[in-house]
């Protein structure tokens, strides 16, 4: 086993049966358990868990994909929550369409977007602050318009046309 799957099984049992509310928590607790970890290296694994922070009874903590608290905060609004408040604008001219998003979120949002499997997406490129989509030729736009809008809120002036 290499130590990253190592890693991320102490993480899982620590998510599993402790209150963990922060990054600070966690490598304090990793630490304890033989894991020098950076919290770069943290939130690397963190977001490939797909963990998500949760807020129940006034507190925070961190969540796995398969408890139901999980399901409840990355279906609020039916936005995951990379998307929720990363979404600028998106413009589409031919086959191709420019999402610009918050800057540092691009990775994130295309990451939503090819684990989402549009059937108007080929494939996505992402900067720092935006993100270029190859569509399948002859994509209506009313189907790449439903596909993108479950994972963003839009005031609907976008011109996805």
């Amino acid at each position: 086993m290499n130590d990253s799957y190592k890693r991320q099984s102490t993480i899982r049992m620590l998510l599993t049966h402790m209150e963990v509310s922060s990054q600070h928590m966690l490598l304090g607790l990793l630490k304890q358990r033989g894991f020098e970890v950076s919290q770069p290296t943290l939130s690397k694994d963190l977001t490939q868990m797909h963990v998500a922070k949760v807020h129940t009874n006034g507190k925070q903590r961190y969540v796995l994909p398969e408890n139901p608290l999980y399901q409840r905060e990355v279906s609020r609004n039916n936005v995951p929550p990379a998307c929720a408040d990363a979404y600028i604008s998106c413009e589409r001219s031919g086959n191709m369409a420019v999402i610009h998003t918050k800057p540092g979120y691009a990775a994130a949002v295309a990451t939503e977007i090819d684990r989402a499997k549009f059937s108007s997406v080929l494939g996505t490129v992402a900067g720092y602050d935006t993100i270029m989509l190859l569509l399948r030729e002859n994509t209506l736009p009313e189907a790449f318009n439903e596909e993108l809008s479950t994972l963003f809120v839009t005031d609907g002036k976008d011109n996805w046309q």
